[in-house]
């Protein structure tokens, strides 16, 4: 099935397969690349309207995702999962993301402004409700921690948790 979206353009998507593939965008003014799954068997002409504005408002709810992030920090599991991320990672991998000269210069806040979407994920949710999950994360050759911000179809978060 394809679902033209204004933002990336038509997208081929078998309802049986689903839809993987990698892009880039900039939302704003800030280049991103992550990659899109659209789950198998949801690609269907009643849900491809809802599909195609989710994809469209990639930038919107990035921005929304973003301000989250940072207005959120002081939520447990944000803290945790920057603290986490901090402590456990290895000292090098961090120098070459943050501009500073020790780890101990980054602070949580940069941290968490360093996120970045590595993937974003539409289908349905555990109660049969059709969302869009963004990962966010540094570099996945640094670490493979995952800060998660869901969207419901009005756009608005309904969940941010951490994953491995």
């Amino acid at each position: 099935m394809k679902i033209d979206t204004a933002f990336l353009g038509s997208l081929d998507v078998p309802f049986e397969d689903g839809l993987y593939g990698s892009y880039s965008a900039v939302p704003g003014n800030r280049k991103i690349s992550f990659d899109l799954y659209i789950e198998e068997e949801i690609a269907s002409e009643e849900i491809a309207p809802t599909i195609a504005n989710f994809v469209d408002n990639i930038p919107f709810m990035y921005a929304r995702a973003k301000a989250a992030i940072l207005a959120n920090a002081d939520l447990e599991r944000v803290s945790f999962f920057a603290e986490c991320q901090l402590e456990g990672l290895d000292e090098d991998a961090l120098l070459s993301v943050f501009p500073v000269k020790s780890v101990q210069a980054i602070t949580r806040d940069m941290f968490l402004a360093a996120l970045e979407p590595r993937a974003i994920r539409i289908g349905f949710n555990s109660q049969g409700k059709l969302d869009c999950v963004f990962d966010f994360s540094l570099d996945e050759e640094i670490s493979d921690e995952l800060l998660v911000i869901c969207f419901d179809e009005q756009f608005e978060i309904t969940n941010i948790t951490q994953e491995s």
